[in-house]
């Protein structure tokens, strides 16, 4: 496949993320009776992230000739440059230049107040009712520079802001670098070099001409005069959103049993009021211009807010029967509910468009939640006090299943009267709860450990557990997130003071999303496998040290489309994790 007109570019950018996680709880328990137990728990959690900069600036040329691709055995991409990569700086021209920052509040305040009683005797063997409350609030605060002037590569560079660099070890290896070397910068330094007076003189899109009031407006007085100077970052009340959900939920449940069975009946209600507060701005005229890019003018922004409420009744009830001493069958039956993640109930509107194509995203605070109907069967065999063998079916029921949808729409139904030489339809893309479908499966698993019986082995086990899944979807698509086969191994040690543990955790492809935004397609994500270390010493009663490692050997995560294209490649480096626990 040969492109005409290539352009060889480069991006590079910088994008620090500062995040600080802060929690607080309290736990007060109260013995009223010897058959009575009150407890009650408080906690409040708060997390923010802080982007401060992310400038990004693009620098490139056209190529001098076309550029070719293929696929290697992997199906990774191999870029066949037909004429050689440039290296040399006083080629070098500007295609873009932006800068973004943003930040993230989001805290959750929480409450529980509940009651236990157990009886003395008889089939009824205990009680608990209970009331909860959740406030959880995310807010995000967009900043931009809102003059992303293109450039189309016209615009030269100073040679001594760029330099040459080499991929050096590409992927990690996973893929050959597809040039020698390239021009690398200082995102900063170039665009703080944009950004001087005599740059901003030479450039296309500060030409008298160029600009509406002709020679009477002065686009570069105007930049430099706003604080922080032309690339200042200024609020976007549009890309910035505040979503609150209150939960109030009320339970009770009941604990029954007999000699050779037990179990539970009981049901939880649920009441939900979500409120998204956002800045809202009026579409007032789409003008489509020759280049085939769209200009859209709006009204000054405005508060603006959407809620939604509901209420659900959730029951559930579970039954254990012995067959032997041993030997257990387990049934249960349940009403679950999945609620909406707080980024896709935000206000949001967003246009764009280019080449006869108008887009518009659109958050949805209506969002209403994924109910599912459980059922689950299992049968247990404990060997010994530390081994056992267990086989368990499920099958689950589930209604408004949330899912990303991209349609064809009408134009006049979201544009302003009087709009013209326009397309008659839009391409909107909005979460929204698209189908109905179910997941049902089986899973196997074991555990064999030696115990004292064993001697200087005892400590000593291993465990695993394999599930497969089958899933089906009205919107034909199937069940994101969902894997068809995955398994668990792990080797452990635990004698009481000592505990380690090493686990191989691995599922097959999963999809990630039913339309990925360039093909519509169902996006995947290809096998995935890691490996996790974990130790534990208990120095005291009260004193834990702790070490973990995630992902030891650097798995990656791949991305796909159709017949294994990939789209995207990442590597999760090894994470490593230690400290020290105290109980009071």
């Amino acid at each position: 496949m040969d492109i005409a007109q290539a352009q060889d570019l480069t991006v590079i950018r910088e994008r620090n993320r500062v995040a600080n996680t802060y929690n607080i709880g309290l736990n007060a328990k109260w013995d009223a009776a010897h058959n009575l137990e009150i407890e009650g728990d408080v906690s409040y959690a708060k997390a923010t992230g802080d982007k401060p900069y992310d400038p990004y600036v693009l620098i490139g040329r056209y190529a001098q000739g076309g550029v070719g691709f293929s696929l290697d055995d992997s199906n990774n991409p191999i870029a066949d440059l037909q004429d050689e990569v440039y290296t040399d700086p006083s080629l070098a021209r500007v295609g873009y230049s932006g800068n973004w920052s943003q930040k993230i509040d989001d805290h959750i305040l929480e409450g529980r107040l509940s009651a236990k009683w157990h009886s003395d005797g008889g089939i009824l063997r205990g009680a608990e009712a209970g009331v909860d409350y959740q406030d959880h609030t995310k807010g995000l605060d967009n900043y931009n520079w809102n003059d992303d002037a293109y450039d189309t590569l016209t615009f030269p560079i100073d040679p001594s802001l760029l330099h040459t660099a080499t991929f050096g070890n590409f992927m990690d290896g996973a893929v050959a670098s597809p040039v020698p070397s390239y021009l690398s910068y200082d995102p900063h330094e170039l665009m703080a070099w944009l950004s001087d007076p005599a740059q901003l003189n030479r450039r296309p899109d500060y030409s008298p001409t160029y600009l509406p009031g002709g020679s009477n407006y002065s686009k570069m007085a105007d930049d430099l005069a706003a604080p922080g100077g032309p690339y200042a970052l200024k609020y976007d009340p549009g890309g910035s959103f505040d979503t609150q959900e209150r939960v109030l939920a009320g339970y009770i449940d009941t604990q029954w049993g007999g000699s050779w069975w037990s179990g539970n009946i009981g049901v939880r209600i649920v009441h939900v009021d979500t409120k998204s507060n956002g800045w809202g701005q009026t579409l007032q005229s789409v003008t489509a211009g020759a280049s085939g890019n769209y200009t859209f003018t709006y009204s000054p922004a405005g508060p603006i807010s959407s809620s939604a409420s509901y209420t659900s009744f959730l029951p559930s009830a579970n039954l254990k029967f012995s067959i032997t001493d041993n030997m257990f069958l387990r049934l249960a039956a349940s009403r679950t509910l999945t609620r909406a993640d707080l980024n896709d109930l935000r206000y949001s509107v967003s246009w764009g468009g280019s080449n006869g194509q108008l887009t518009l995203n659109l958050g949805n605070p209506g969002l209403k939640p994924m109910y599912g109907k459980d059922l689950d069967a299992s049968w247990e065999w404990y060997i010994s006090r530390l081994s056992y063998v267990s086989v368990a079916g499920f099958r689950k029921d589930l209604t408004n299943l949330f899912g990303s949808a991209t349609f064809s729409a009408p134009a006049a139904q979201y544009l302003p009267a009087g709009a013209t030489g326009l397309p008659s339809t839009i391409t909107v893309t909005q979460t929204q709860n698209l189908s109905k479908g179910w997941v049902q499966g089986v899973e196997v698993a074991a555990q064999f450990a030696l115990d004292q019986r064993a001697g200087w082995l005892s400590g000593f086990g291993v465990s695993g557990n394999y599930t497969h899944v089958a899933t089906n979807a009205t919107d034909g698509c199937g069940v994101t997130g969902v894997s068809p086969d995955s398994y668990n191994v792990s080797g452990f040690y635990d004698n009481g003071t000592i505990q380690l543990r090493a686990a191989y955790n691995w599922r097959a492809r999963w999809i990630m999303a039913c339309q990925w935004d360039v093909t519509g397609q169902p996006e995947y994500h290809a096998p995935y496998g890691q490996i996790d270390l974990a130790a534990r010493f208990n120095l005291t009663k009260s004193l834990q040290i702790f070490a973990d490692v995630v992902n030891l050997t650097n798995e990656k995560s791949r991305l796909y489309v159709l017949d294994n294209i990939p789209i995207q490649q990442t590597l999760d480096y090894r994470r490593i994790d230690f400290g020290a626990r105290v109980s009071f």
